[in-house]
């Protein structure tokens, strides 16, 4: 029940590769269900630069299962506007 009221609260969730492996066992499949799994930060990325990317990602559920992100620009904005 918590995982899914943090699933509807947030767009998105980022996580180091230390505790990537263990959210499944600590929080269930409550984040695959809301479709809303982890985004993989390392310690050699910008944290900031990893959010700025994230916020310019799409997701599209083509099935059930697949998902593919897609970078999507205005036309107005600058290469430094979209990462």
């Amino acid at each position: 029940m918590l995982v899914m009221k943090l699933a509807k609260r947030y767009h998105v969730f980022l996580t180091s590769k230390a505790i990537i492996k263990q959210i499944p066992n600590l929080l269930g499949l409550g984040l695959n269900k809301a479709r809303k799994f982890p985004t993989l930060v390392t310690h050699q990325e910008s944290l900031e630069a990893k959010v700025n990317e994230t916020k310019a990602m799409v997701k599209f559920q083509l099935k059930k299962v697949l998902c593919m992100g897609v970078t999507v620009k205005n036309c107005a904005m600058d290469n430094k506007q979209i990462f």
